[in-house]
């Protein structure tokens, strides 16, 4: 009897009557009968790392996360790097279909909440790109808010600006003074 002596495993002693894998999780005090890494499925790896909370509330990402300013959590699957929420769009409702005005990004999946890390299912939508910009400007997140002058220098007033159909500002003096060279260029033949 040269068989592992916790019961449903069938591989061959190793030491104290287990196999090699039982072994070493008798040695560091951790469940025999737990799966390894290797044992789970994406999905069990995956909920592993998020911090469950009710329906309503945001459930956090707890694993890795991308870039410098750690703003989406991300995940390795199949040797690519895959954003997390856009996994826990994809466990919940099936494969992220193509919009249509998409253009070469994709579908993007948004978040009703506006926290980058949080994988709850019911917080996810989908959106283009240009929907993701126009959500990011709503909810204030973009970096030109800040900006109280166009590049040209002039000042971002209520007289001289407008919003594109975007949702980004528009300098009417520049935007005035650009059409003017484009005009003169195209009587210039030019």
């Amino acid at each position: 009897m040269n068989k592992c002596k916790i019961i449903g495993c069938f591989e061959q002693k190793h030491a104290a009557g287990m196999c090699g894998k039982h072994w070493h999780r008798w040695k560091r005090n951790q469940p025999l009968n737990d799966k390894s890494v290797y044992e789970k499925t994406l999905i069990e790896r995956f909920w592993e790392h998020v911090d469950k909370r009710t329906e309503k509330e945001c459930w956090l990402w707890q694993g890795a996360k991308n870039g410098s300013k750690k703003i989406y959590g991300n995940l390795r699957i199949n040797g690519k790097t895959q954003l997390a929420h856009r996994f826990s769009w994809i466990i919940a409702n099936g494969p992220i279909p193509k919009m249509k005005g998409t253009d070469w990004r994709g579908t993007c999946v948004l978040h009703r909440c506006d926290n980058g890390l949080c994988v709850n299912p019911d917080h996810l939508f989908l959106g283009t790109h240009i929907d993701n910009m126009i959500d990011r400007t709503t909810k204030g997140r973009s970096a030109n808010k800040k900006k109280t002058h166009c590049p040209a220098g002039h000042e971002y007033s209520l007289e001289n600006t407008y919003v594109s159909s975007l949702g980004g500002r528009k300098c009417k003096i520049c935007t005035q003074i650009q059409g003017k060279i484009n005009y003169a260029r195209m009587r210039a033949g030019g």
